[in-house]
């Protein structure tokens, strides 16, 4: 038992010992270098790789020393940001070699260096050199910096929002808000970055800025113009058309005044919705029908914008609905005809149906009222599918073999309100229009029998 123990405790000395990390220098023996390319002009920007190296010359992808880099030869080499006080700390996920591309600008011309010693260690150390010539690059070279989102001229739902934008590697990057600064970064790793910022109600201008290693700027985008409309859909105003009594059954023209391009504006009255078109910007009508029964009658309001912005508003104007059959009937000076005449208006009469060989024919008695007339085919559950609309009180439909069977047919009159607003009148009775194949085959058989006649009195005459 002593023995397996004694065992376990070496064994887990070995794993401590054979993975220890750098940070006690125990395995490193130098560091790689390597400047690319090899040659540049004055101010151009070049890439710099270090890689920490053991004695057998493989890569120690578990060393985690922090490290100084500094030139000797150019006291005014311009190096990243990402490089704090010129020095910089290995993570896991370097695996012991870092790469900083566009790192490193020298200002003198000459052959350069660049060293490298650990901050515990300066007996480990590596170096670099490199050809700097004279060419036309300058120091006011300038930097491409582009905003990939939130795209110019966008509106968005909500005052945070991510911006992102590419450029080159190991740059400080400012980006600016409304002439504030939000981000203050350096593109150490990738080409294109991100950050979450706040924007503020309404227009918005917002820049990046590519920015020296002495703060000076050498690369601006394009100004972003960004709206911010993350408030609800405000109800401004509504009114509806009658204003005081509206009769049962009645069209209601209503009209509100809101936020433009929204994305639905439903009134309710007596749990029937009906969606408003907007007619204008900012501007909804539509029609709606009064309930059947007499009384005090609710509209809501519920209106939604296109970031699902949603606001309703109960109660948010209302309406008496009278009973126009009832009030008649008291007072006995209006026939029956009259009073449905007087809660529809657009109310279909005279409905006659006309059977031909070729076709059948549906007429009904004009209305003065009316402008037009929608038809609807009626299913046995109920339900209508326009067919048509016509100026005249006449519709038909031709009797043939390629024909679609039309069974129930029933009439809407159709007119406008004083503000323009179309609405329909009641749903007339259904009437059956006999299409193919019943009267084709009533027309058949007829001419069958009409021949046979003829044919029999020749025979036996």
């Amino acid at each position: 038992m002593k023995t397996t123990k004694k065992f376990i405790f070496l064994s887990i000395l070995a794993w401590i010992f054979f993975n220890t990390t750098s940070v006690f220098a125990t395995s490193i023996d130098h560091f790689q270098v390597t400047i690319s390319p090899t040659s540049a002009n004055v101010w151009e920007a070049v890439d710099l790789t270090i890689e920490a190296i053991d004695k057998n010359s493989e890569t120690i992808t578990n060393y985690w020393g922090t490290v100084i880099v500094f030139s000797e030869t150019d006291k005014d080499a311009e190096f990243p940001t990402v490089l704090k006080e010129n020095t910089y700390t290995f993570n896991s996920t370097d695996q012991g070699k870092v790469k900083f591309e566009n790192a490193v600008k020298f200002k003198n011309t000459g052959k350069q260096s660049i060293h490298v010693y650990d901050l515990d260690d300066d007996t480990v150390m590596g170096i670099a050199e490199i050809d700097i010539v004279q060419g036309t690059i300058s120091s006011t070279q300038w930097e491409s910096i582009s905003i990939l989102s939130p795209e110019n001229g966008s509106t968005l739902g909500k005052t945070n929002i991510t911006i992102s934008w590419t450029t080159k590697k190991n740059y400080r990057v400012i980006i600016t808000t409304n002439n504030k600064d939000q981000v203050n970064t350096t593109s150490d790793w990738n080409w294109a970055f991100e950050k979450e910022v706040i924007l503020q109600e309404g227009e918005n201008f917002i820049k990046a800025q590519v920015l020296d290693a002495d703060n000076k700027i050498i690369g601006e985008s394009e100004n972003i113009n960004v709206k911010i409309s993350a408030g609800k859909p405000i109800l401004q105003s509504i009114k509806v058309s009658p204003q005081n009594e509206v009769e049962a059954e009645s069209p209601i023209a209503v009209e509100l005044i809101s936020n433009q391009w929204l994305s639905s504006v439903n009134a309710i009255i007596n749990d029937v919705i009906t969606s408003l078109k907007e007619t204008r910007s900012g501007i909804y009508k539509w029609t709606i029908t009064a309930p059947k029964t007499a009384g005090k009658y609710d509209i809501d309001i519920a209106i939604k914008d296109e970031f699902w912005h949603e606001t309703n508003e109960k109660a948010a104007i209302s309406v008496n609905v009278i009973d126009t059959l009832n009030s008649a009937s008291e007072s006995g000076s209006t026939t029956a005809l009259q009073v449905a005449e007087l809660r529809d208006p657009l109310r279909i009469t005279g409905i006659k149906l006309t059977v031909l060989k070729t076709k059948s024919i549906l007429t009904w008695d004009a209305n003065t009222k009316a402008e037009t007339y929608n038809v609807y085919k009626k299913s046995a559950d109920g339900t209508l599918e326009f067919i048509q609309n016509v100026t005249k009180p006449y519709f038909e439909v031709a009797i043939g073999w390629n024909k679609i069977t039309y069974d129930y047919f029933a009439i809407k009159g159709v007119s406008k309100t004083s503000s323009g607003t179309t609405y329909e009148g009641d749903l007339s009775e259904a009437t059956k229009l006999q299409t193919w194949p019943e009267i084709f085959l009533l027309v058949l058989f007829a001419l069958v029998w009409g021949m046979g006649f003829i044919m029999y009195k020749r025979k036996y005459s």
